[in-house]
């Protein structure tokens, strides 16, 4: 299989349904010969938007996936991942790139050196021999402590060159961060303590499956707060 077949095939055994695109870009083609259902947008930052929206909607199980074709279409694309990193939503971005021997001459765009300040990971593939392992750092970022988006350029070139042996690839297991021991129990000291608490809760519960526990939470200091405090 050819580079873009490649990816698509890692997408396929990492969960993705669809994926959300800008052409041109080869991994599109490929990946609904798979059966992963290519919706087009109009503009590439509503492309990331829909990849940012379904990974929210799913709370990090699975990663929303956003592929634009090379220069403009990328660059269009930054506000969106600007927003997805400010909001720590972790989805995959995959950007085709100019031919290797093109990289670093004026004007030819960088989506890596770009994107570097917008992305908990970045990086460029040389060959189609280093996608599976780059595919699974990408994923490994996504799923381990705080989230965030993560992006692979794939030069012109590396989409058609032919990957030698079998793909070994098994999906990447999520490795989340647990808050300090201590901290928790100086945050229920405080909590207790106070006379009209507010519990602030950002969409960490969401991804944390945990909107019951602070619902349980909220409920059960109302009942045991002072009669004429507001719970």
């Amino acid at each position: 299989m050819n580079g873009a077949a490649l990816v698509a095939e890692i997408l396929k055994r990492e969960g993705t349904e669809f994926l959300s695109c800008y052409p041109r870009n080869p991994v599109i083609e490929e990946c609904a010969k798979l059966g992963i259902r290519p919706i087009l947008c109009r503009q590439e930052r509503v492309g990331v938007g829909i990849a940012d929206g379904y990974t929210r909607i799913m709370r990090g199980k699975v990663n929303g996936v956003f592929a634009a074709q090379a220069g403009p279409g990328i660059e269009n694309a930054f506000a969106g991942v600007a927003q997805a990193y400010a909001e720590n939503v972790p989805m995959l971005i995959l950007p085709g790139g100019m031919e290797s021997a093109r990289q670093y001459r004026h004007p030819t765009f960088s989506a890596v050196d770009v994107f570097a300040p917008v992305t908990k990971w970045a990086a460029r593939a040389h060959s189609v021999q280093a996608i599976p392992d780059l595919m699974r750092q990408a994923y490994h970022a996504m799923r381990t402590g705080k989230g965030g988006p993560v992006l692979l350029e794939i030069p012109l070139e590396v989409w058609d060159q032919e990957f030698e042996g079998e793909l070994g690839y098994e999906p990447v297991r999520p490795y989340p961060l647990a808050p300090d021991p201590a901290a928790i129990t100086e945050a229920v000291k405080i909590l207790l303590a106070a006379k009209n608490p507010i519990l602030w809760a950002g969409q960490g519960v969401l991804y944390a499956e945990a909107s019951e526990a602070v619902a349980e939470l909220g409920g059960t200091r109302a009942r045991t707060g002072d009669d004429d405090q507001p719970g």
